[in-house]
Formats: C-alpha cells, sequence, structure tokens
C-alpha cells in the first residue's frame, strides 16, 4: 500500500478529485494528476503507480496557457508586460490620438482568456458656442463635435470678426481656441 500521493515542488500540477476522494492506495493502484489552473499539459503521462510501497516518478509537465492577443478594435493597441499572453500576464489598452478608451484600460489574462471589455471612442467636444452679432458658418451635422472638426464662423452684416473665424475640436475635448467676437 502507498500513502496518499503528494506533489513536490511542483506547483502548476494537483491531483484530479478521484485521487483527492481516495484514502486507501493498494498495491498496483494508479493515482491521476492534472494542470492546475491556468495551465495546460505540455507532455508525460498524468498517471503514477503504486508499485512496493512507493510511487512511480510523474512524468506530466504543464505549462501556461497562452489567451493569445485580445481580439483586435479600431483604433486600439495593446501594451503587454513581460509575461505577454500567457495565464497571469496584464495588457493596458491605448487609444490612437482623438479617441479615448471606453470600457477596461487594464485587462488580465485568466484561466478563462481576457479580462473585461476594451474600445476607442472618438473624443467629442461640447455643442458649440453662439455668438452675439454673429453665426456659425458651417458646423458637423452632428449631436457633439468629434475630434478634428471645425466650427466656421460670420459676423452680421456691418459688424467685423475679432479672433479666429474657425475653431476645432481637439484630442483633449476642448476647442483650440475660443470663439470669435463680432464687433
Amino acid at each position: 500500500e502507498c500513502p496518499k500521493p503528494q506533489v513536490e515542488g511542483n506547483q502548476n500540477v494537483v491531483l484530479t478529485n478521484d485521487a483527492l476522494l481516495k484514502n486507501d492506495f493498494p498495491e498496483g493502484s494508479e493515482a491521476t494528476f492534472e494542470c492546475a489552473n491556468g495551465y495546460m499539459k505540455d507532455q508525460g503521462s498524468e498517471s503514477i503507480t503504486c508499485t512496493s510501497g512507493e510511487w512511480s516518478t510523474l512524468e506530466l509537465t504543464c505549462k501556461k496557457k497562452d489567451c493569445g492577443a485580445p481580439k483586435e478594435m479600431p483604433h486600439l493597441t495593446y501594451e503587454f508586460g513581460e509575461e505577454g499572453t500567457l495565464f497571469g500576464a496584464s495588457a493596458r489598452a491605448f487609444c490612437e490620438k482623438g479617441y479615448q478608451v471606453q470600457g477596461s484600460s487594464y485587462r488580465q489574462c485568466f484561466a478563462t482568456g481576457w479580462s473585461g471589455r476594451s474600445r476607442c471612442e472618438v473624443v467629442t467636444c461640447d455643442e458649440p458656442f453662439e455668438i452675439k452679432n454673429g453665426t456659425i458658418l458651417e458646423k458637423p451635422d452632428k449631436e457633439f463635435p468629434e475630434y478634428g472638426d471645425v466650427i466656421q464662423y460670420s459676423c452680421d452684416e456691418g459688424y467685423t470678426l475679432i479672433g479666429n473665424k474657425s475653431i476645432e475640436c481637439n484630442e483633449d475635448g476642448e476647442y483650440n481656441s475660443f470663439p470669435p467676437e463680432c464687433k
């Protein structure tokens, strides 16, 4: 008879539930191991055998699961740490200029895959200000101007435009200057 099998120094291998629940391991019996959560079989047999009161050597080796790169999304890139895309690794989401991360900025590789979701949405500016004695000549046909959109102003007849005749929505969600004045 053999004692209950133990895993020595190999934290990525565990006994299967069947072997954990057993109390008796008579001569010739087998115990089966499996890879721990977040790991997958690399090579070797999962079983050991009780012979002359001792267990045979466990040959099973496991390696970290690979989550692979997160799903590609428009305007989005990831920066990975030293672990790359392996179990336990983290990734930071970045958006192109003029876009901002919605959802998770940081994601982690779990046994089931990447945590959270990340996407990039275009930065928007507030509705442009109306000006006294002037009008908005041209603006985008949408609820809120987006990064890169330009608002054009003009003055009513008899008034002079002071300042910039156009303002642009910047990547930080602010306009590049104040609206002009008409005097």
